[in-house]
């Protein structure tokens, strides 16, 4: 199943090392990532594409908001049907 998983996170740009790093010590493959610069303070918002089960990607999420320049994390299951997208919430 499609997930999107987002990410706050103070001085994103040096923690996203330690994102990647936490995907590939799972062997997962990301589809899609997405850098948003909130302010000058280094603040932004990062969303990761992949392709996993849902235990999977909730263990992810817990994992990354574990960090601690992260200050919110939270997962988008995504249906993809036919040419529309549907964003389910996931836990």
């Amino acid at each position: 199943m499609h997930h999107t998983i987002h990410l706050r996170a103070h001085h994103a740009h040096a923690v996203l090392p330690r994102i990647t790093l936490a995907f590939s010590r799972r062997r997962l493959r990301i589809q899609a990532l997405h850098y948003f610069h909130l302010d000058e303070a280094g603040d932004a918002e990062v969303q990761v594409d992949l392709e996993c089960e849902p235990p999977m990607a909730a263990e992810l999420t817990a994992q990354l908001r574990r960090i601690v320049e992260v200050s919110d994390a939270w997962c988008e299951a995504v249906a993809v049907g036919g040419t529309r997208a549907r964003r389910l919430a996931a836990a």
